[in-house]
């Protein structure tokens, strides 16, 4: 097994400003994700972001599965992040989705494994 590719050095004002996105207020880094960097700002509107830029190997796989999958949320009126801008950065896949405050799923799984069952059988319910 290979290891993990080390994360690339990117300036995420110059990623939104390729992405064509207005100057980003408050920008942070989050961390946890597995293939993304990830970062969230706000605009002058007051609406928040993230940007998300993918860098592990068969990354243009994954975010065309991941734009699928929150194209088809928000088109069945489900809370999930909206895609808000696409394009490349440096070579690598990028997207500009709002911001959903909040505990993603899977940190409130790794925190209650024990809850899982529950959680199935709730999202099997959801009606859209």
């Amino acid at each position: 097994m290979s290891p993990a590719p080390a994360e690339p050095e990117v300036d995420p004002r110059k990623a939104l400003a390729a992405l064509g996105c207005a100057e980003p207020l408050d920008l942070k880094r989050v961390q946890g994700g597995w293939d993304t960097l990830l970062w969230r700002f706000h605009t002058a509107d007051d609406h928040r972001h993230s940007l998300r830029i993918y860098f592990l190997p068969d990354r243009d796989d994954i975010v065309r599965r991941e734009r699928i999958a929150l194209e088809t949320c928000a088109a069945a009126g489900l809370p999930a992040p909206r895609v808000e801008e696409s394009g490349e950065f440096q070579g690598l896949p990028a997207l500009v989705l709002s911001w959903c405050e909040g505990l993603p799923i899977l940190s409130f799984a790794e925190k209650r494994p024990w809850q899982l069952w529950r959680l199935a059988r709730l999202f099997g319910r959801v009606k859209y």
